[in-house]
């Protein structure tokens, strides 16, 4: 089950109720005039003005109309809600005697593909940043817990705004050690 939430399957679709009453709103109209309003009498030269025969499948699609609008709404503030919590950002401290390795190294990882990479920042001791686009290369990043284990490498989970900072800038102030 993905972390955005909600079933998707099983469940009895509500809309096909809206549809049957947009479906059925004319013979309902037609029904409430005949027989309701205007019921048939041997006097009567004529019928009424036919008000539920025009007006009710009118209000029906308004009423669609208005809870397409209702649920598109709701659907965007979700979306947009949930925009960046399917990633994981961790920030790993790599000690080696090799100068020419990186001393820091920043991971977007996409937790609903497999946790791969889907951004890399390395830093260098220079402070010479390296950014990286996965383009399905990439092995799938483990978690924090489990990538300390290993001597020289440490590692921290850590926020989107400091990774797109470094992202967007190509510079890191911060520390290359613990």
């Amino acid at each position: 089950m993905s972390d955005r939430g909600g079933d998707r399957g099983g469940g009895f679709p509500k809309w096909i109720f809206l549809i049957l009453f947009i479906v059925l709103s004319p013979g309902i109209g037609i029904l409430i005039d005949t027989r309701i309003l205007f019921p048939p009498s041997p006097d009567a030269h004529g019928h009424g003005i036919p008000v539920f025969t025009i007006l009710l499948p009118l209000f029906a699609i308004v009423t669609a109309g208005i809870i397409g609008i209702i649920v598109l709404c709701k659907n965007i503030l979700k979306s947009a809600s949930l925009r960046g919590k399917h990633y994981e950002y961790l920030k790993v401290f790599q000690q080696s005697d090799n100068v020419q390795a990186p001393v820091l190294v920043f991971h977007e990882i996409d937790l609903a593909q497999g946790r791969c990479s889907v951004r890399c920042i390395q830093i260098y001791r220079n402070r010479y940043v390296e950014r990286f686009t996965n383009h399905g290369v990439y092995m799938p990043v483990p978690p924090a817990g489990s990538m300390n284990m290993p001597l020289g490498q440490t590692a921290y989970p850590t926020v989107r705004q400091e990774f797109d900072e470094i992202w967007n800038s190509g510079r890191y102030i911060g520390p290359l050690t613990l």
